[in-house]
């Protein structure tokens, strides 16, 4: 029994692996920085993703996080440092759709470097 449990589980966490597809947005600017009242922000940059989770839609150069987090100050601090200054980033998406919901993928990391 216990191992027909461990079978399923493992066969369950495996197809929910496949099922989030993460994007990375590499060589990228911020062209756009945009927040709500609620502190749900979203960052858009000038490369376009492909292979998208399949909850964003067709929203290939935007990402979204939680600015209300101390995770989402420490990204939204980022993002503002790589906008002023112009700076290349890479983002790597989670592969879900989960902060403030619609169709927009989360942010996983973020790499900002000098040209």
């Amino acid at each position: 029994m216990k191992l027909k449990l461990f079978v399923l589980s493992t066969i369950l966490l495996s197809m929910a692996s496949l099922s989030a597809h993460a994007t990375v947005a590499a060589n990228a600017h911020v062209t756009t920085i945009s927040q709500t009242r609620t502190g749900i922000v979203d960052v858009y940059l000038d490369v376009a993703r492909t292979n998208l989770p399949a909850c964003a839609g067709s929203n290939t150069t935007v990402f979204r996080f939680d600015a209300t987090t101390t995770e989402g100050q420490a990204l939204l601090a980022s993002f503002l440092v790589a906008y002023t200054a112009g700076h290349l980033i890479d983002v790597t998406g989670s592969g879900t759709c989960d902060a403030g919901g619609g169709a927009v993928e989360s942010i996983s990391y973020i790499s900002i470097r000098k040209q």
